[in-house]
């Protein structure tokens, strides 16, 4: 899976990108894959990122992934890759498995391989 690092969560279980408030880190866990049915959420703003937001369906969980993820699902590419995807009512969901990769200082949601 590439290089071992941990990936943190709040105490709801929801994924931090970023650990700049330490405050917030409730627990860390290595890298791992999963499957999941994911709603688009939003975007937050960084210094010099724009992250996409995205809850796990079943969960209520939140994760962030770049632009890529969100790039690849709205032109189709690597469509192969999802297990489904589509609209629920007015929002975008993707459904397939994650995992995580760092990019700069950041943890960001990706597809597994």
């Amino acid at each position: 899976m590439g290089k071992y690092f941990e990936i943190s969560f709040d105490k709801d279980g929801n994924q931090l990108a970023w650990e700049g408030y330490a405050f917030e880190v409730a627990y860390k866990k290595e890298n791992y894959v999963f499957d999941a049915t994911l709603l688009y959420d939003g975007f937050s703003r960084g210094r010099s990122s724009l992250n996409i937001k995205w809850k796990d369906q079943k969960t209520g969980k939140t994760y962030e992934s770049g632009m890529k993820l969100l790039d690849e699902t709205c032109l189709g590419e690597n469509l192969y890759r999802f297990s489904g995807w589509g609209f629920l009512g007015k929002k975008l969901m993707i459904k397939g498995s994650f995992t995580f990769k760092k990019q700069g200082t950041a943890i960001l949601l990706t597809l597994a391989p």
